[in-house]
């Protein structure tokens, strides 16, 4: 053997331990989900942050609804890594039918991740490894699972990637963005919903303007940290998308609606600091006001049809900080969570008319952790920890 064919070997054998270990030292996870929706790119990334800190290192591939067949070409290159088996990640209610179709994938574990179940949940039945779901949201589908290969992990709320450290170190990032100091009343507003089979729900006009009047009513004086988001004012009466809203700094209609009912109640700009959400425009706009609240021991009110502000705001601001306000875009799904959150002494909650709700049946349910660090945990103990 010639010294230049040793040193061809040698670089060649490094070169395949490098290689080897790019494709087995880290955690595989595909994740397929809809890119245009920001409360399922929350979740899945809340559940990837708590994963990686059980697991250790893991390496992400997203890929979008419309790019399933991109999506099985790299699966069945992933497939020959057999030292750590892959882990592929749905996420939301709009991929639970492509999800289905494109199932079995030999060689990984499946993992379908939502906050309801939908009309063709069934379709995942014998199909898919796992399914995550929030306990107000099972009813009786648990039934429907009994029997078959389909796991299911039960949370409490649903899972999100909002960070008491991020919150922190934003607050003292860019707190000079809010002119007034604490105490606060952060007002988070309401956006259309869908139920379960896909029909579009409003918060309207008149809920926002009836929110208005009470927080005029209960403010004491506190200044205002107004927050909206993509759903805010995303339909109009006819339930067509307004192309308008929330682009170009433009105010959607609704937003307009509650800046316009505080003017009338004498609760002028410098009253309250409005976060007014653009399309394709960078914030950190909800991890500033959550940082203001927890620094000043400030409460927050919460639409009922977000189910992840819900759990983001009571996982990191402190107890008894956040009121859940009902609204015209909750379907019955958002109304078992809520009612679920009460019962669990975790918000007081508003009815539609904006009075206290009273009729909880407490019980002691205090999670250790976070639905993303129970789901996380799940399936590293069924699937990490027994390879």
């Amino acid at each position: 053997m010639t010294p230049r064919f040793k040193i061809l070997s040698s670089l060649l054998f490094m070169f395949t331990l490098f290689i080897s270990d790019m494709a087995f030292a880290s955690q595989q996870i595909v994740v397929y989900r809809d890119f245009g929706h920001k409360g399922d790119e929350n979740q899945v990334n809340g559940v990837l942050r708590a994963f990686a800190k059980i697991a250790g290192d893991i390496d992400v591939k997203e890929f979008n609804m419309g790019q399933e067949s991109d999506l099985r070409s790299y699966v069945n290159v992933l497939q020959s890594n057999v030292e750590k088996k892959p882990i592929i990640l749905a996420v939301g209610e709009k991929t639970v039918n492509s999800f289905s179709e494109m199932l079995p994938f030999v060689g990984l574990t499946s993992v379908h991740l939502c906050h309801m179940v939908t009309s063709n949940h069934p379709k995942l039945v014998g199909k898919v490894d796992f399914m995550a779901l929030p306990i107000h949201a099972i009813d009786h589908f648990d039934q429907t699972l009994a029997s078959t290969t389909t796991q299911l992990i039960k949370t409490i709320g649903v899972s999100h990637n909002r960070q008491i450290e991020e919150v922190n170190r934003i607050y003292m990032q860019d707190k000079n963005k809010i002119s007034k100091n604490g105490p606060y009343l952060a007002v988070i507003l309401g956006g259309d919903a869908p139920t379960p089979t896909g029909k579009i729900q409003l918060f309207t006009e008149e809920n926002v303007r009836h929110l208005a009047n009470y927080v005029a009513d209960v403010r004491q004086d506190r200044h205002l940290l107004i927050i909206n988001g993509p759903r805010t004012g995303k339909h109009d009466a006819q339930l067509q998308e307004i192309k308008t809203s929330h682009r170009d700094g433009q105010k959607d209609f609704v937003t307009q609606a509650f800046v316009d009912e505080l003017s009338k109640r004498k609760i002028s700009e410098d009253q309250y600091t409005l976060f007014d959400f653009q399309f394709n425009v960078p914030n950190n706009d909800m991890d500033l006001v959550l940082g203001a609240l927890r620094q000043t021991q400030s409460s927050v009110l919460v639409p009922g049809e977000s189910t992840s502000s819900i759990s983001e705001c009571i996982d990191v601001l402190h107890p008894n900080a956040v009121s859940v306000y009902c609204n015209t875009a909750m379907n019955l799904v958002h109304g078992a969570h809520v009612k679920s959150e009460m019962d669990a002494n975790r918000i007081k909650l508003l009815s539609l008319d904006l009075k206290e709700v009273h009729d909880a049946h407490k019980i002691d349910v205090q999670p250790a952790s976070s639905a993303a660090e129970t789901i996380a945990s799940a399936l590293y103990k069924k699937v990490i920890a027994v390879e």
